[in-house]
């Protein structure tokens, strides 16, 4: 092992046999976060850094520096053999939280919807792929929610008033919800939840007693249809037929 940015090149010698940490790593693990220490030591492991590297140009990761955020760590071929296991590689870290930052806001602006603040549809098909994947738990609950007389508002008194709507439902809608589930905006007045609670019901009754009690500057009333199917209740349900008995719930709830 050898600082290319030494002066005096000094080399370090690595026990093969012994030593699964180079200097440099040694002193970079002090500082990593903890729940990623582990990931960190398996990837700057120098006994498997060959095989890893076999073939192929650079192997990289990211890591968070607990005073000076994330870090890229990289492992570089420089000379290889015919067989394409490296003889010389260089090892490299770079600074990379102020990319990392817009990285996570950008992500965070594409699923989030710009009027509400809430999770967009965007969200809400990616959060649902990725549980049809596994096995919905027992408690599992989807709700559908609708604002009643929209177009009524917006016709009346303008789209101020209809903005003033959508944005007082997901309000509502985040407060009664709490950190019982996730709220998302599917549509102009369409909203989501998916949640996980043994009693619904309650959830529904929290969501129109806040409707109950709001007051606009447009309209003097916001009333929200509400629908909701839980797996408990449907136990052979996958979560398409518990989306659709929400909606259609949510319907009803609306024709009331």
């Amino acid at each position: 092992e050898m600082s290319l940015r030494d002066a005096s090149q000094t080399k370090h010698g690595i026990d093969m046999k012994n030593q699964t940490q180079t200097l440099m790593n040694q002193m970079l693990k002090k500082n990593v976060m903890p729940d990623q220490l582990e990931e960190f030591n398996e990837f700057t492991n120098i006994k498997t850094v060959r095989s890893r590297l076999t073939n192929k140009k650079l192997i990289s990761a990211d890591f968070i520096d607990v005073s000076s955020g994330w870090f890229r760590a990289q492992y570089i071929t420089v000379d290889a053999g015919m067989d394409g296991i490296p003889n010389f590689v260089i090892y490299t870290i770079r600074n990379v939280d102020e990319e990392k930052r817009r990285e996570e806001n950008l992500i965070r602006i594409s699923m989030t919807d710009e009027m509400t603040r809430l999770f967009n549809r965007r969200s809400y098909d990616e959060d649902l792929f990725e549980l049809r994947k596994g096995q919905l738990a027992d408690n599992f609950v989807l709700f559908s929610i609708d604002i009643n007389g929209l177009k009524k508002a917006n016709d009346t008194n303008g789209h101020a008033a209809g903005d003033e709507l959508i944005k007082a439902a997901a309000n509502c809608l985040t407060i009664a919800t709490g950190n019982q589930g996730k709220v998302y905006r599917t549509g102009g007045d369409e909203f989501m939840i998916i949640s996980y609670m043994e009693n619904p019901e309650l959830l529904r009754d929290a969501i129109k007693a806040k409707t109950r009690d709001w007051k606009g500057n447009y309209t003097k009333e916001l009333n929200l249809a509400v629908g909701y199917a839980s797996l408990s209740e449907n136990p052979d349900a996958s979560i398409d037929d518990l989306e659709h008995l929400a909606d259609t719930r949510m319907y009803e709830d609306k024709s009331e």
